[in-house]
């Protein structure tokens, strides 16, 4: 689109007021993809810690209770709002009030382009000669959200008024029950998290090297925050637990940005 206004405008005046034309319209470009950039919720590759689009690739599946959002820009005061509203979005329920939304059921769009429901759905992999069979192709998840894992892997710079609204952020859904984790943040990322005071308030407790940690951890202590009263909800999240690995404890990130484990 650059390059068309560009030539457009080099044929129609002249070649110096074409140039300006390009570089005020790259501006444009950069300004509107830094203020309202793709954002995406992702979910889980069968019986892999892979995780991608699950608009994009059918066999993800969002995970049962866990909310993973991609915001594929760096966070800054101009698209601060334009983070919140999209992560509001992506959520089952108000951001303002906690109450949850009418669930939308992408049955009906994934059988008339894909096998039914009820059947296994069965791909081969370009890179490899394994099979990946998935036998719920359904994206949706089925349980409420009590936990939101934010992909700061893209997060290349956050300023002052990013991190105060992921404070805010975490200390509003916190009312409501709900967890917001952070998974893949850099170095740089880390440090602004802790001048910014988000350590000192939330906790390094909120930070995990990737999002199959921040996943498996959200699952292991799914029995812990509700009491462990329901014995069949515990067996089941021991199986996730075994499913994705937990077995290999999670990886953390400790006040002084060092790696742990934990079982």
């Amino acid at each position: 689109l650059v390059w068309i206004v560009t030539w457009l405008a080099t044929v129609a005046f002249a070649v110096d007021i074409g140039l300006a034309v390009g570089v005020g319209a790259s501006l444009l470009v950069v300004i509107y993809r830094t203020a309202w950039p793709h954002h995406t919720v992702l979910g889980r590759m069968s019986q892999t810690d892979l995780y991608r689009d699950v608009s994009r690739y059918y066999l993800c599946r969002e995970v049962d209770g866990i909310k993973i959002f991609r915001y594929e820009a760096s966070l800054c005061f101009a698209n601060a709002e334009s983070f919140k509203a999209a992560l509001a979005s992506a959520l089952d329920f108000d951001l303002e009030t906690g109450e949850r939304k009418e669930p939308v059921s992408e049955a009906d769009d994934h059988s008339s382009d894909h096998s039914p429901p009820d059947s296994p759905t069965v791909s081969r992999r370009s890179n490899s000669d394994s099979l990946s069979v998935n036998l719920t192709p359904q994206n949706a998840p089925s349980k409420p959200i009590h936990t939101i894992v934010i992909d700061c892997t893209v997060f290349t710079y956050l300023d002052s008024l990013s991190v105060g609204l992921l404070v805010e952020l975490t200390q509003d859904l916190e009312k409501f029950g709900v967890q917001m984790l952070l998974a893949g943040c850099r170095w740089r990322i880390r440090q602004r998290l802790k001048h910014g005071l988000y350590l000192d308030q939330i906790g390094s407790d909120h930070l995990f090297v990737t999002i199959h940690d921040a996943v498996v951890f959200s699952q292991m202590g799914l029995s812990v925050i509700r009491g462990g009263d329901d014995g069949d909800e515990n067996d089941e999240n021991n199986e996730n637990g075994e499913e994705n690995g937990s077995g290999n404890g999670v990886a953390v990130l400790d006040s002084n940005d060092n790696a742990e484990t934990s079982v």
